[in-house]
This record gives structure tokens, C-alpha cells and sequence, in this order.
């Protein structure tokens, strides 16, 4: 069942409510979405099972090979354009960290409803020129390779594969202080966190991860290993596999004794 909004609706709470009681487990991407699935649908929570998504981290020699040096902070964001990614904060954002460094520039990875609206907003703060459209890209790692800060804004978030894809490269992390983003981004350990829909909490935040290059570099480090360790497909491969044995060992008792 996809929770990446929040349900609205009698209908949808029933279609939910009946969905979840009909399969032999209920799997949730990350704590704060079982914690949904658990109000919304009616469920305990000890009934639902976490299964982090994964990803396919690149080597170290990858990582190492794909890295290039830019001549002025470049930010990355990747994702859908729409108004839960908060990304008009992160426009809004951009004239102070300019004001510091002003030869950053900022990519829009992505495409949505809210382009439009955002291209506006460029205009308006006279950001042309700093603020990258790329639209949708197939191959993302490449970017974030020569990226040197990825921010997600987000308002929402179940459990970001950008941000994980972000921190499985090396790349810093700011993120907005919401459910989906701490568990993966821990301030002091794997990233940097902000009061989400705050232009200059988000702003403060990229400054101080880019004047810090060092401790950024050691908080990416970390989180790239937290990924190889917990959040890689092998592991998320593991975990499913685990859990069809777990369903499947009753019926496997029962045809013994049967028999």
C-alpha cells in the first residue's frame, strides 16, 4: 500500500483498513511509515513488518573514480517537483547562501506539477543562471558524484532513495527534520537536519555543512557505510526472505503433521 501522502478520505481509510487485514503480512519502508500504516489502517504496530528499501551502493573505487572538483559549491536535489518536496523553501533559501558563496549553483533533478510555479519563483529572486531545471535523468549517480551537497527539503517523506542514493556516493546531506529523513540522517553522525518550511534554518544549514568541508566529508563517510551496512538491496533481499520463511514455516508444520 503506498503511503507517500498522507490518507484522506473515508473510502481510502476503508479500501486500507480491508487491503491490510487481507494479505498474510503488511511490510513498511521505514518506522515512521509503519507508524501511518498502524493509524491509518487500524493495525498494532509489533503486526507490521520494516523492510528498509535498498540500493546497489557503488565501490569505493566508483566512488573515488566518479568524484570531480567543481569551482563553486554545486547543491543537488533530486526528485518529483511537486509541493511536498518543499523545494520553493530551498529557492527561497538560495539568496543567503549566495550571499556567502556566490558561486554556488543549485540542480533541480526531476520534473512535476510545481516546475512551473518554481520557474517562477526563480525568476522572481533573479536566480537565473544559479538555478538548474535538468528534468528527469535516467542515471543520476553521475551528478550526485559531482555534486557537493545534496539538500531535500521535504516536507513528507516515507523513506527517500534520493537521499539514500546521495549518501551511498559521499555526498553530504541536508535535510529537512521530518519522520522519513531521521532515520537516515542523523545530526552529528550521518548528515545535518533542519525545521522543515524555514528558508533560513534550511539556508544556515547548507552554509554550515559547506564551511565545514571537513566534518561534512566524515558525516558522508559514516552514512555511506550506514548504507552498505543496512540499506543495501542484498540486505533488503535478506530481510524479505526472512520473513516469507517466518510466514511460511506454519503451512510447512502443519503438512508434516498431516503427514
Amino acid at each position: 500500500v503506498g503511503l507517500g501522502r498522507p490518507l484522506s478520505g473515508w473510502l481510502r481509510r476503508r479500501l486500507l483498513f480491508a487491503s491490510a487485514r487481507r494479505v498474510a503480512a503488511n511490510i513498511a519502508v521505514s518506522e515512521s511509515v509503519r507508524a501511518r500504516l498502524a493509524r491509518e489502517a487500524g493495525l498494532a504496530e509489533d503486526a507490521i513488518a520494516v523492510i528498509p528499501n535498498g540500493i546497489a551502493p557503488p565501490s569505493d573505487e566508483e566512488v573515488q573514480a566518479a568524484r570531480v572538483s567543481s569551482s563553486g559549491p554545486r547543491l543537488v536535489f533530486v526528485g518529483r517537483l511537486a509541493e511536498s518536496k518543499g523545494l520553493e523553501v530551498l529557492i527561497d533559501a538560495l539568496p543567503r547562501v549566495l550571499a556567502v558563496y556566490p558561486e554556488a549553483r543549485l540542480e533541480l533533478i526531476g520534473d512535476g506539477p510545481e516546475r512551473a510555479a518554481l520557474e517562477t519563483r526563480v525568476r522572481e529572486l533573479r536566480l537565473e543562471g544559479r538555478v538548474a531545471f535538468t528534468g528527469f535523468v535516467a542515471d543520476v549517480a553521475p551528478r550526485l558524484a559531482q555534486s557537493d551537497l545534496m539538500v531535500s527539503p521535504s516536507r513528507i517523506e516515507g523513506l527517500p532513495l534520493a537521499v539514500l542514493e546521495a549518501m551511498a556516493w559521499s555526498l553530504p546531506v541536508v535535510a529537512s527534520d521530518i519522520p522519513g529523513h531521521r532515520e537516515l540522517v542523523r545530526p552529528g553522525d550521518t548528515g545535518f537536519l533542519v525545521p522543515p518550511d524555514d528558508p533560513d534554518a534550511l539556508a544556515g544549514g547548507v552554509i554550515a555543512a559547506l564551511q565545514d568541508r571537513q566534518s561534512s566529508q566524515s558525516l558522508a563517510a559514516q552514512a555511506r557505510a550506514l548504507v552498505q551496512r543496512d540499506y543495501s538491496a542484498e540486505v533488503m533481499a535478506r530481510r524479505h526472505i526472512a520473513l516469507y520463511r517466518r510466514l511460511l514455516a506454519p503451512a510447512a508444520e502443519k503438512s508434516l503433521i498431516e503427514a
